[in-house]
């Protein structure tokens, strides 16, 4: 019985420093810089750019965003344009604030709970104006940077395309076809859809992919999405080798 108990304790042990080891391994701060896509109101394309940042804090219980580190800016280009002066926060109850706001519920409910949690903080860029037809657009994408910054995920490069419903399912997006022009004249490569709307793909986009320009992959829902486009990131400490 003696024997026993000391297997068991020295098992137990084996199991914490396990979890220790895990955790220490996960960045506490993180970032990444994701591309948007949207439609405007007279259906021309307009871009996006969303720079999240995460820090782990101990003491909170869920991911939050941080209001007070929230931005909004228009640039004349992405390729190192300068910032047009009149940036302002990123309002909590305004359209791009619930589109945000939406995407952290989703991302809350699929993340890894043994993970610490902490706050976001986002700058949002815009090439000269962003009024657009749907936001909503943009929140399968946003939702995953959310989830896989907060589970120390790495991002496979890609353009995610789709809204998300309350159960976490894609919803399917307005103009496609012109989308993917647009991204095609923007070197992107590699775009995801919600399921269902390959069969709308024609003309310039649908030349792309026979001719391997293009990888077009349709999903079903935000988990897909999670499973596809993001991996394992190894963390490097002092003396690892390069």
């Amino acid at each position: 019985m003696r024997h026993l108990m000391i297997a068991a304790i020295v098992m137990i042990l084996s199991f914490i420093t396990s979890l220790s080891v895990e955790a220490q391994s996960i960045r506490q701060h993180s970032r990444a810089r994701v591309p948007l896509s949207f439609i405007g109101m007279k259906g021309e394309p307009i871009q996006a750019l969303a720079d999240i940042t995460y820090d782990r804090k101990a003491e909170l219980t869920e991911p939050i965003i941080d209001w007070d580190a929230t931005f909004v800016y228009s640039v004349r280009s992405f390729a190192g344009g300068a910032k047009i002066p009149g940036g302002a926060r990123l309002k909590r109850n305004g359209l791009y604030g619930q589109l945000f706001m939406r995407a952290l519920e989703h991302a809350k409910r699929l993340r890894d709970r043994s993970l610490p949690d902490g706050r976001f903080a986002i700058t949002f860029e815009f090439i000269e104006q962003l009024e657009v037809k749907d936001p909503q657009d943009s929140e399968a994408v946003i939702a995953l940077v959310f989830l896989g910054l907060h589970d120390g995920r790495g991002f496979a490069d890609g353009l995610i395309l789709g809204g998300l419903d309350s159960e976490g399912r894609l919803k399917q997006v307005a103009d496609l076809n012109k989308r993917l022009t647009v991204l095609l004249k923007r070197d992107v490569r590699k775009v995801i859809i919600p399921s269902g709307q390959t069969k709308e793909i024609s003309d310039f986009p649908q030349q792309a992919i026979d001719i391997g320009k293009l990888d077009v992959t349709e999903v079903a829902t935000l988990k897909d999405v999670y499973d596809l486009m993001t991996y394992p990131r190894r963390i490097r400490h002092p003396g690892d080798p390069p």
